[in-house]
């Protein structure tokens, strides 16, 4: 007989939705004879070569990636393999905000309300800012695109962006990990970029050839380079940074 469902309606809808197996990030959700949480690439690995995570030993886990490195965003496509937890119903919900903090109530509203009146986009996000923050309003809406696709890309956040530079945006949630509103690291590489536009104004622009070169030189760099030092934008190979710079090459390059 499976357990009654926790009042939290978030983690309630959740487990109406199971049916066997749920996918959130990178992380799947069974019930078979008990909840199993784990990762999907471990998905077929017999549960015996698999370590059993407690809570707190989960926590420590999705605080760093299999090479050590802290994890400021756990969002990221890094999360460690290699484990597996068994939660109760009433634990499901401790368990899922300890790797994906908000995530399941997030993608709840996102099903069960208007997507977008939960949503605040770039330009409203921004206008709230002051301090060093307030230079990200200066980017033009050209010059915000490009950032926006290096900063949410795939490779290195697995949220769904829903907001764009003015409005929200239609959008299918690819990961089940909906993104209503700029995070924190997003606001810091629009600051960042903001001040490197200011040393980029009055360069000579490359070539066509040139930025072709480039663009596959970064395209090799890319399919090596692991998510560390996420947030430090300072890092010339801080993989965002790599990432804007295609963005940019693409859009000269009308890719």
């Amino acid at each position: 007989m499976i357990p009654s469902a926790p009042q939290n309606p978030a983690i309630a809808w959740l487990l109406k939705e199971l049916r066997g197996t749920f996918r959130i990030g990178q992380i799947v959700i069974t019930r078979r004879s008990s909840l199993q949480v784990r990762h999907e690439a471990d998905l077929e690995t017999a549960v015996d070569k698999l370590k059993k995570l407690s809570i707190p030993e989960l926590r420590a886990l999705v605080q760093s990636n299999e090479s050590g490195a802290f994890r400021p965003l756990k969002s990221a496509p890094d999360l460690q393999l290699g484990w597996y937890a068994e939660p109760t119903d009433s634990e499901l919900d401790l368990v899922l905000n300890t790797v994906y903090p908000g995530a399941v109530a997030d993608l709840y509203h996102f099903m069960n309300h208007s997507g977008a009146e939960l949503v605040t986009s770039y330009r409203a996000f921004t206008s709230r800012q002051t301090g060093m923050y307030r230079i990200s309003t200066q980017l033009t809406d050209a010059e915000v695109l490009p950032v926006m696709v290096a900063c949410c890309d795939h490779r290195v956040c697995l949220k769904t962006r829903l907001w764009d530079v003015n409005s929200a945006r239609a959008e299918s949630i690819v990961h089940n990990i909906p993104c209503f509103e700029p995070c924190a690291l997003m606001l810091e590489f629009a600051r960042k970029t903001a001040r490197m536009n200011d040393e980029q104004r009055g360069c000579n622009p490359l070539t066509a050839s040139d930025l072709m070169t480039i663009k596959k030189a970064l395209e090799f760099r890319l399919s090596s380079l692991t998510l560390s030092k996420v947030a430090d934008f300072s890092d010339d190979l801080n993989k965002r940074r790599l990432l804007l710079a295609e963005a940019k090459i693409n859009a000269a390059l009308e890719i």
